[in-house]
């Protein structure tokens, strides 16, 4: 089921505590942290596998689109240094790719100050 619920848990007090609302319904999403203040959650699964990426930012408690992900799947991202990897993952009704794409943070964040 998709959903635009998210929650965020805080280790020190061990609770779950709901945050602003993802920007669409959506399931199977990657996500990881980009810094000690933004999120990137991308991928996943509408009514169709979708390329759309957003960072979430938790000073403001908001969301910002960023440009689309090389390709369309419920796959896994990787951060290491200044690139971003897209591997893998499902991108068509059971069936697994073997695909890998590379991009650079400014490239994905479409020249927002970050």
């Amino acid at each position: 089921m998709n959903v635009d619920s998210t929650f965020v848990y805080s280790i020190a007090e061990a609770t779950w505590n709901g945050i602003k609302p993802f920007p669409l319904p959506v399931r199977g999403l990657a996500a990881f942290v980009l810094d000690d203040r933004h999120i990137l959650l991308a991928g996943g699964y509408k009514q169709d596998f979708t390329d759309e990426a957003f960072v979430y930012d938790t000073k403001t408690n908001s969301y910002f689109k960023t440009a689309p992900l090389p390709y369309r799947a419920m796959g896994s991202l990787v951060k290491a240094g200044s690139e971003i990897y897209c591997l893998d993952g499902e991108d068509k009704m059971k069936h697994r790719s073997d695909l890998v794409y590379r991009i650079s943070w400014k490239e994905l964040l479409k020249g927002r100050k970050y």
